[in-house]
């Protein structure tokens, strides 16, 4: 045993006491607001017997970071759960779809040859938009045979399809 993990009450001081007496690091476990009151004795409980303080979610962990005592202390974790049940739906075809000014810095020739990857797997891929790099890739989806799953729809015009707008 290298922890001792207990939930609110009477067993923190207890708990505490026999954790100190074996060498064993003492976990204390919040999962409401109102299990902890900032007290006097509350204060030197935390403060001398139990090292580390676990809350199950984002909302407790910032309720109880306002209790400097148990700041440093403070860890949040995430309960086991169950997930629901889960069906996919009778989609024979994921799309997949992005508009954009198409610039290097898009990065949209890394989504090409990751979907390249899934060929074995139903989709498609939607590119809206135009800029400078939709020549180059117009041609990787070439090079890549994905002509018939990856569709453009760009501007007739060069530079017409999409403007900056500066805010």
């Amino acid at each position: 045993t290298q922890a001792l993990v207990t939930n609110i009450g009477k067993d923190v001081r207890a708990a505490g006491v026999a954790a100190k007496l074996r060498g064993l690091t003492h976990i204390n476990r919040l999962g409401l607001h109102g299990d902890l009151a900032n007290t006097r004795k509350n204060r030197l409980v935390y403060n001398c017997l139990v090292d580390r303080v676990f809350v199950p979610s984002q909302g407790l962990f910032t309720f109880f970071a306002a209790y400097e005592f148990l700041r440093p202390k403070l860890r949040q974790f995430y309960n086991g759960i169950l997930p629901p049940s889960f069906a996919m739906p009778n989609n024979s075809v994921v799309k997949f779809a992005t508009v954009a000014n198409l610039s290097k810095r898009k990065q949209i020739d890394h989504v090409l040859r990751a979907l390249h990857r899934l060929r074995d797997l139903p989709w498609e891929f939607h590119i809206g938009g135009d800029g400078p790099e939709l020549p180059n890739l117009l041609a990787l989806t070439q090079e890549l045979e994905l002509t018939a799953r990856v569709f453009f729809s760009h501007s007739p015009q060069r530079g017409t399809g999409f403007q900056k707008v500066d805010p």
